[in-house]
């Protein structure tokens, strides 16, 4: 099973993804059977617990809704530990992003949106990317309920455009459109 350290947290990646090697791979009851042993782990080290991140999966997963997946492990995990809700969202629309967010307020934790970028949409340009993000990130720093959220990705080729960090690891002007963004106090400068 894969395992996600961040800082003070742990949680599966990808949790229901079977595809790559770098994927969870695990069915929801899979990864509730193996939460003991996360929920030990974190004990010990006094780690938060993030639950398997989730998101909609269009062929390649055990569950392709993430409201299916995220139902069905905590039916066969009563009384774990989750202390937040992990999603990816790759969807190039505001309204969808704001609904995706209402819905898993349903599981009453904070929630982690661990991988966000407009991957799923027909324009996927430079400029596409650019106005989606303008709008998503105003909206998940105005949104108490929202833990974290991180752009998807500093560098890939997953996806056209999304890049953070050029090759040498300077900003991008996506990057800097992304660290120029106001911010939330809580997050400091």
């Amino acid at each position: 099973m894969a395992e996600s350290f961040h800082g003070d947290e742990i949680g599966d990646g990808a949790a229901g993804n079977v595809q790559g090697t770098t994927q969870a791979n695990l069915s929801a009851a899979e990864a509730a059977a193996l939460w003991p042993q996360i929920e030990e782990i974190a004990d010990e080290k006094g780690l938060q617990l993030v639950s398997p991140a989730v998101n909609f999966c269009g062929g390649g997963c055990h569950e392709t809704d993430p409201f299916a997946y995220l139902d069905a492990f905590f039916a066969a995990c009563e009384g774990c530990r989750v202390d937040f809700i992990a999603a990816h969202w790759y969807a190039c629309d505001r309204p969808a992003l704001e609904w995706y967010l209402g819905e898993l307020k349903r599981y009453r934790r904070p929630i982690w949106l661990t991988e966000l970028s407009c991957g799923d949409g027909e324009d996927r340009s430079p400029e596409a990317q650019a106005a989606y993000m303008r709008e998503a990130v105003p909206l998940l720093e105005s949104d108490p309920d929202v833990f974290r959220y991180a752009w998807f990705s500093g560098r890939t080729e997953a996806i056209p455009n999304v890049d953070l960090l050029g090759a040498s690891g300077e900003l991008t002007a996506l990057g800097a459109l992304y660290v120029s963004l106001p911010h939330a106090e809580r997050c400091g400068p």
